[in-house]
């Protein structure tokens, strides 16, 4: 899932034109920005994050990223993800 402060019709021209395929969810309040605390300070924009959130809604690993030009893979969440549920699966 994705998060955009970009209206509902900005954010699914940003979806179609980058083919993501995930949902993406439109936040022009900034509502998630002010509870994870990722405006970025210096321009009224996010900061570049990534999150993966349990079943119970707890944060289990996030990535903060000091530029939009500074992205994790897929691949490396995923990798990330699977080790977290390896992780808790082995106690």
């Amino acid at each position: 899932m994705a998060v955009s402060v970009d209206s509902v019709d900005k954010a699914r021209a940003m979806k179609e034109k980058t083919k993501i395929n995930a949902l993406v969810l439109s936040d022009p309040a900034g509502q998630m920005l002010d509870y994870f605390k990722l405006w970025n300070e210096k321009r009224p924009i996010a900061k570049p994050a990534s999150f993966l959130i349990n079943s119970q809604g707890d944060v289990v690993w996030k990535l903060i990223a000091p530029s939009y030009k500074i992205r994790p893979k897929p691949e490396h969440i995923i990798e990330t993800a699977r080790k977290i549920i390896g992780a808790k699966s082995a106690h």
